[in-house]
């Protein structure tokens, strides 16, 4: 399974995908999701597109694992994924809510995390060594 991030700003989304996809049409639910509002994980955005979708996001930090984890390199942001909110509605740490990436950034995942090809790493050498810590 492939995972990729997507930059904007602040905000980093993680998306994951079993294998590259033809342009998708985004897939619309009837129940509380507006139209054209991404609420499936399986549709990924391009880069240059706008791409509106519902998030899902766990408020509760997570402990410091360092370079175990890419930690010590990690770009400073909110950390959401494409969901619905009824997957989390009794789960009083998470946030869910709309968002909208004008020209989302796309970054392949690359390698493991102590590899220099992995999305954390790419990023913050593009950065000049930057991260959140």
């Amino acid at each position: 399974m492939k995972t990729i991030e997507i930059l904007h700003g602040d905000d980093v989304q993680v998306v994951r995908r079993a294998k590259p996809t033809p342009k998708p049409t985004p897939q619309v639910k009837p129940t509380g999701i507006a139209k054209g509002v991404v609420s499936s994980e399986s549709i990924i955005p391009e880069k240059g597109k706008s791409f509106k979708f519902s998030y899902i996001r766990n408020l509760e930090k997570s402990p410091d694992r360092g370079a175990r984890f890419g930690q010590n390199v990690e770009p400073a942001g909110r950390y959401m994924t494409v969901g619905k909110a009824k997957n989390v509605k009794d789960l009083p740490n998470f946030e869910t809510g709309e968002k909208q990436f004008d020209n989302p950034l796309i970054v392949d995942f690359g390698g493991g995390y102590g590899e220099k090809s992995n999305w954390k790493n790419v990023v913050s050498k593009q950065f000049g060594g930057k991260s959140r810590y």
